[in-house]
């Protein structure tokens, strides 16, 4: 519950400088960003699964949709790491290796826009090295996926 109130109130902090027609319009991506959320954290390992690749479509809408979002490539860069460790866990290792190279290009794209010199000097190897150990931690620390604990 408690990582609830900080997600639903991270999304309210992102449409807070918004007017009201625009937080009308994004309202819809906030409750469909909640679900996804709630299912990667409370469903099976199948159910994490279906909610990183909706999560990972809702932010491709959000990004197109005009609407002033705060998701960035680096966004889709854990999203994506977060893919590789369950396909990886369903012993579907062409898969993992595929998403964890979107993540490693993710994570690129992030730096640039974020002036990161010290990422875009690093291998993609360690790129992903790092991102999987950063997408453990927080899931051990803060998201606390059901999936994971079976």
């Amino acid at each position: 519950m408690r990582s609830q109130i900080t997600v639903l109130a991270l999304l309210c902090s992102a449409t807070a400088g918004c007017g009201p027609v625009q937080q009308a319009r994004m309202r819809p991506y906030e409750l469909k960003e909640l679900h996804c959320l709630r299912q990667y954290r409370t469903g099976d390992i199948q159910t994490a699964k279906q909610a990183l690749l909706d999560y990972l479509r809702l932010v491709e809408e959000e990004q197109a949709s005009g609407l002033p979002f705060t998701k960035t490539a680096g966004t889709k860069a854990l999203t994506a790491a977060r893919l590789s460790v369950i396909y990886r866990q369903l012993g579907e290792s062409e898969l993992a290796n595929q998403y964890l190279q979107k993540a490693v290009v993710y994570a690129k794209q992030d730096a640039r826009e974020e002036g990161d010199k010290a990422l875009l000097g690093k291998t993609g190897e360690q790129i992903g090295t790092s991102i999987l150990e950063l997408v453990n931690k927080l899931d051990e620390k803060n998201t606390h996926p059901k999936w994971r604990v079976n």
